[in-house]
């Protein structure tokens, strides 16, 4: 999968990876919570190299993007689940 971030914002990113997969190798559970600044400089860009990943992300992001068209409002939250 590549990523288009500036070093600032992938290291930050790496970093939350990193952690959630430490959580996952010994078994710690935990909610944390994510601050992103859209209207910054975080302008992530994800283009997965496999064709059915990238069907499946492009379905993901209609989804998220339908609770803020039905709504009218901005997205608030997101459950990864």
């Amino acid at each position: 999968m590549l990523i288009d971030v500036d070093g600032n914002n992938l290291s930050k990113l790496l970093k939350m990876f990193a952690w959630m997969e430490i959580c996952g190798s010994i078994g710690h559970s935990t909610d944390f919570h994510v601050g992103y600044d859209g209207d910054g400089s975080a302008r992530y860009t994800f283009k997965p190299k496999d064709k059915d990943v990238a069907k499946a992300y492009e379905q993901l992001k209609k989804e998220i993007n339908k609770q803020r068209d039905d709504t009218g409002e901005d997205i608030k939250n997101f459950n990864f689940e």
